[in-house]
């Protein structure tokens, strides 16, 4: 298994042998990484926090299109409001802190393509004890997921927003 483990501005790389399928890991980032995908591979994606969302949205970029196997989202961020921000700008919320982007643009939320046979299923957890808001946009991003055709779980873990990666082995 190879694996991109990204926390905020340091990107770290760990290579591990797998002999089956590869993960690619986000943990505390908000969807600027970028992730090389060797060429008919299938992988699953994991993203705790804003790796979540980082994770949905490159699993819903048609440049992806059945190259994803599996998303595993733990404690993410599905709809961007106002009181989502990029990292570095902890002074402020812009309208636009997506580089650009609207924040309904930015929203995994708001961009989820109808499935068909080549999409991933998606496994979303979130933390019974977690950070405001974080339960209700799991739900919702469930029920959309499967309102879109999409094989998906949704599941509560027994943890905190920082302790759930650990509890299922991340």
């Amino acid at each position: 298994m190879h694996g991109v483990a990204v926390s905020h501005l340091l990107l770290v790389l760990a290579f591990i042998p797998r002999p089956v399928e590869r993960e690619i890991y986000f943990r505390d980032s908000i969807w600027y990484q970028h992730a090389e995908l060797r060429p008919g591979e299938r992988v699953t994606l994991v993203g705790h926090s804003a790796g979540a969302h980082s994770a949905a949205m490159m699993a819903f970029d048609p440049a992806n299109k059945g190259r994803i196997k599996k998303v595993k989202l733990m404690s993410g961020v599905y709809k961007v409001d106002l009181s989502v921000r990029l990292a570095t700008a902890f002074a402020t919320t812009p309208r636009r802190a997506f580089r650009g982007m609207s924040r309904w643009e930015a929203s995994p939320l708001y961009n989820i393509p109808p499935a068909d046979a080549d999409s991933p299923v998606f496994e979303i957890y979130y933390a019974t004890c977690d950070l405001p808001g974080l339960r209700r946009q799991a739900a919702v991003f469930y029920q959309a997921l499967i309102c879109n055709g999409y094989t998906a779980t949704l599941q509560a873990v027994p943890a905190r927003h920082q302790t759930i990666p650990r509890k299922l082995g991340y």
